[in-house]
C-alpha cells in the first residue's frame, strides 16, 4: 500500500517527510521512552543500521511518547544513553494513524513509496533482518 504523505519534525531539526522514502528500504521504528519492549529492541535496530546502511537501508526511530514540556529532554536523553546512530522522528499522532499502530514496537519496512512489511511487537532480528534482505535485493542494493 502507498505511504501517502506525511512529515514529522525531527529531534535535530528538520522533518522526515514522505517524498524523501523513495530511494533505497526505509525502517520506521515506531517507540516510546517507557516501552521495555521497544528498549531491548535497539540495539537491534542499531545493528541492523550498522549492517546494511552502506546496502541503502535507511533507519528512523518514531518516538510516540506523549507531546508534553520534558518530551524532547526524554527524548533526547533516551537516543544519547542508547547511542542511536539514526534520526529520531516526534510523532504527535499522525504517523501512528497512518501506519495503524497500536502496540510499541512498531516496525514499518517502505521501499518505493509502499508500505512492504509491518510488525508490531518484538520482533526476531533474523526475521526483521531477511525481510530487509530481500528489499534491498529487490532494489539490486
Amino acid at each position: 500500500e502507498a505511504i501517502g504523505e506525511f512529515s514529522a519534525p525531527l529531534l535535530d531539526g528538520g522533518a522526515l517527510r514522505s517524498e524523501e522514502l523513495g530511494d533505497g528500504v526505509h525502517l520506521l521504528a515506531f517507540w516510546t521512552t517507557w516501552c521495555g519492549v521497544c528498549e531491548s529492541e535497539m540495539p537491534t535496530l542499531v545493528e541492523l543500521d550498522r549492517r546494511y546502511r552502506e546496502r541503502g537501508l535507511r533507519v528512523t526511530a518514531v518516538n510516540n511518547d506523549s507531546d508534553d514540556l520534558g518530551r524532547l529532554e526524554a527524548v533526547r536523553g533516551y537516543r544519547d544513553a542508547h547511542a542511536l546512530p539514526f534520526p529520531v522522528a516526534l510523532d504527535r499522532g499522525a504517523l501512528r494513524q497512518r501506519f495503524r499502530v497500536r502496540v510499541f514496537p512498531h516496525i514499518v519496512l517502505i521501499r518505493d513509496h509502499q508500505v512492504r512489511y509491518m510488525h508490531q511487537g518484538r520482533v526476531l532480528e533474523s526475521t526483521l533482518a531477511g525481510e530487509i534482505e530481500a528489499l534491498l535485493d529487490e532494489a539490486g542494493r
